[in-house]
């Protein structure tokens, strides 16, 4: 049994360091929304010379019309990172993307661990559960994927780490517990708003399919939607942070309903 568990730790070893290689020698990207979508929103904010896909700018400020569908949630995450990293006069942009790739990669490579400890249980062959141990941790495109810094990636890694959340988690009257499964789900709504598919999708099966009494399910899909909201609010002020630029605190207005609606992506996603 222990050479089997040490065996097991090895292969969740080899995965670990695959992951961080993954960040250290992935060059490029696999879409270039990668690089123009979100890159280089970071270094537009850090005031310098960019060109990000969708962007006009007046003034210092960005054309509300041509930012559709994309959040800056993503973005304004990496550029905090990245002002921490130029605070300690860590000014090579090449070493701040390897560190920004491999929070992605860390991430992901948390993600698939969470999601096998919280789903190994429900596989009763040991034979099935020894190849779907392997499969998840030395599969060869996950270190890849998960070095990329691509809003799909956060968004699937946020996804599945709230899955499994709320699988380890049996008591589900918890508000606390209710609320930040609902965050959860609200990161990987707001990383990428097609997720919200997903999202819904999980809310539904919770309200028809899942063993418990009516009653008790609003209960929980009431705090769950509060946590998602509670994200979706925080990631709107990202949203206006990044069309604002260093007019934000003097545009902001929350009493202009048209003004917000204009101004943010995700609203616009159930709008439209």
């Amino acid at each position: 049994m222990n050479l089997i568990k040490s065996k097991f730790n090895l292969i969740i070893l080899i995965s670990f360091f695959s992951h961080i290689l993954g960040s250290y020698f992935s060059t490029g990207w696999l879409n270039a929304d990668e690089q123009s979508c979100v890159l280089e929103y970071v270094n537009f904010k850090l005031g310098y010379q960019s060109d990000p896909c969708f962007l006009n700018t007046d003034k210092d400020s960005v054309n509300s019309s041509s930012l559709i569908i994309r959040s800056w949630f993503q973005p304004f995450i990496y550029f905090v990172i990245a002002k921490i990293l130029l605070f300690f006069n860590l000014t090579n942009f090449f070493s701040i993307t390897f560190i920004l790739k491999l929070v992605s990669s860390l991430l992901g490579f948390g993600a698939i661990y969470f999601f096998y400890q919280a789903t190994k249980k429900y596989i009763e062959d040991n034979d099935i559960k020894k190849f779907y141990f392997i499969f998840i941790f030395l599969f060869w495109f996950f270190p890849l994927l998960h070095a990329r810094t691509s809003a799909e990636n956060l968004s699937t890694s946020f996804l599945l780490i709230a899955l499994s959340y709320y699988l380890n988690n049996e008591n589900r009257q918890n508000i606390f517990k209710l609320t930040s499964f609902g965050i959860l789900l609200g990161f990987a709504f707001v990383f990428r708003y097609n997720v919200g598919v997903c999202v819904a999708s999980i809310l539904c099966w919770i309200l028809f399919f899942e063993k418990n009494y009516l009653s008790k399910k609003i209960f929980n899909l009431i705090f769950i939607i509060f946590g998602i909201i509670v994200l979706i609010f925080i990631e709107q002020l990202t949203n206006l942070w990044g069309i604002e630029g260093k007019n934000f605190i003097s545009k902001i207005n929350f009493l202009d309903i048209n003004w917000i609606i204009s101004k943010t992506p995700s609203i616009q996603f159930f709008l439209y």
